[in-house]
């Protein structure tokens, strides 16, 4: 009795773990260059800014539905003598403030 229910409680827990670790995306098409940044388009429809550079990677992971992960550049602004930096992460926008002569990085970890 007790091997079939920690057997369950094993499958339980496995099954949870599956649940809430993060998805892999693949590929879906590469969109091209604009400007600094190659636009690449992933199995979960979005669009992520890569290095003009590099090629798309095969699969990423997605970021997290909390808000924090990999934020993917979008745009920026300047205001004084900062430049705000504007990335997508989970469908919000997060900004991070470097100083104006500062490149805004590709990726940023919120």
């Amino acid at each position: 009795m007790n091997r079939k229910r920690n057997l369950a409680i094993l499958l339980l827990a496995a099954w949870a773990g599956a649940a809430t670790a993060a998805q892999q995306l693949s590929l879906l098409s590469d969109l091209g260059v604009r400007g600094a940044y190659r636009h690449c388009e992933y199995s979960n429809g979005k669009v992520y800014g890569m290095n003009a550079n590099q090629s798309c990677p095969s699969s990423i992971t997605e970021p997290a539905a909390d808000g924090r992960g990999m934020g993917y550049f979008k745009s920026e602004s300047h205001e004084g003598s900062n430049k705000l930096c504007v990335y997508r992460v989970s469908g919000q926008d997060r900004t991070l403030r470097v100083d104006t002569q500062a490149q805004c990085p590709l990726n940023h970890e919120f």
